[in-house]
């Protein structure tokens, strides 16, 4: 402010216009850190160096003045209005250059970027295609371990997303097992609008066409269940959204009746429920955030500043989730919010943040369930253990991505 008062007094001293009033400019401006000398004599030298505003001068006055003044009168004139206007131009740049400066000097750090996890995704990929692929490069479902049970398009689609979020070469083994049964694939999608959003999403991330994988149009295939309620073939917000989350997948539009169903069935916590009786249920949650956010609703909306307020007041001092009230921190809940405040735009992992409770974040309670083995565990009472379904819901969060992966 200093400085402008400084400027701005240059028109009231001794100095008459066009008689040299404009010199203590340069003073004043050599008197700046070298930052706003550049800038400002750079700015100068594109103005001074053509003979624009000598040119505009001079008509202002020969239209103001006509014949009542000769020539070399005129040139006179021009010569020193001109000086005026650049020294009050020479002014201006010195306090917009100064402004710059300063608003570099105390601009705000960048955000701390989402670090890379491949060191954890890695051996959890390793983990899973080791200890649950069976034979026929596919995997069944909540699989036990390898060769337990009969690979099914279910659990060979829950291994494909992990395995394609950590961009494991491990995807060739599932993807040949879908493609030799893309038939029983096909079924699975038909069975409900959740189960065709998964294949959409599992396709995608593995970089497959889902409008023509094997001869079917999957795409086609969810498209199809939309009922005039707004559901496909969906009872739960859960298959609503994985539904939502398949069409965002191959940049399909969300029709405005299934967003309205999934919106209408938040509840007044600002949370959604599994349709099992949690009626205030994380993992539906959070998919339901994702879902909405890729079908195009704006994260400060009213809907979701509900939901991401719930989700504030449900995080646990360990800084995860629990599946609903009572049940414990978990890791395939906590994975899920992950996501969901990805989609939300927040930073669930400084330590500084506000997701951050006594230092522990959404990302650290998550990292927490990880074994020495890369897989993670859960807890159903009797101790924690490495588990198949904990891990693929795990792997995707630690992308930083949100649902779909690209």
């Amino acid at each position: 402010m200093q400085l402008i008062s400084q400027v701005a007094h240059l028109e009231r001293v001794s100095y008459p216009r066009g008689q040299g009033w404009e010199l203590p400019i340069i003073p004043l401006v050599f008197a700046q850190p070298d930052a706003v000398k550049h800038r400002v004599f750079a700015l100068a030298s594109l103005i001074s160096g053509s003979t624009l505003l000598s040119r505009a001068v001079g008509c202002i006055i020969r239209h103001e003045m006509g014949d009542r003044v000769d020539h070399l009168t005129q040139e006179a004139l021009v010569y020193q209005y001109s000086r005026s206007i650049l020294a009050w131009l020479l002014g201006l740049m010195l306090i917009t250059a100064i402004g710059c400066t300063a608003q570099s000097d105390t601009a705000v750090a960048p955000p701390v970027v989402f670090p890379d996890h491949t060191a954890v995704l890695s051996p959890a990929a390793v983990w899973l295609v080791a200890n649950h692929q069976n034979d026929d490069g596919g995997y069944s479902s909540f699989s036990g371990g390898a060769n337990l049970a009969d690979s099914d398009p279910g659990g060979t689609v829950d291994a494909l997303l992990a395995l394609a979020a950590a961009r494991n070469p491990g995807i060739d083994a599932p993807l040949a097992y879908l493609r030799d049964h893309a038939d029983q694939l096909a079924d699975f999608a038909a069975f409900s609008g959740g189960s065709g959003g998964k294949t959409l999403l599992a396709l995608t991330a593995a970089g497959e066409d889902p409008f023509n994988f094997r001869g079917y149009d999957f795409v086609a295939i969810l498209t199809g269940q939309l009922a005039a309620t707004g559901q496909f073939n969906a009872e739960t917000p859960f298959e609503q959204s994985l539904a939502l989350l398949g069409l965002a997948a191959v940049n399909e539009a969300a029709p405005e009746a299934a967003v309205a169903w999934l919106k209408a069935e938040q509840s007044g916590s600002g949370a959604w429920g599994d349709g099992f009786g949690t009626d205030e249920n994380a993992d539906a949650t959070g998919m339901a955030i994702m879902a909405l956010v890729a079908s195009g609703e704006p994260a400060n909306s009213e809907t979701l500043t509900r939901a991401a307020g719930w989700l504030a007041a449900s995080q646990l001092a360990n800084g995860g989730w629990e599946y609903g009230p009572g049940y414990g921190s978990n890791a395939s809940s906590t994975a899920l919010i992950l996501q969901a405040l990805s989609a939300l735009g927040e930073d669930f992992y400084s330590s500084d943040a506000s997701w951050a409770r006594d230092g522990q974040t959404p990302l650290s309670a998550l990292l927490s369930y990880r074994s020495e083995s890369g897989a993670f565990q859960v807890d159903f009472g009797s101790g924690p253990l490495d588990d198949f379904f904990t891990t693929v819901q795990a792997m995707p969060a630690l992308t930083g991505q949100p649902y779909p992966i690209q």
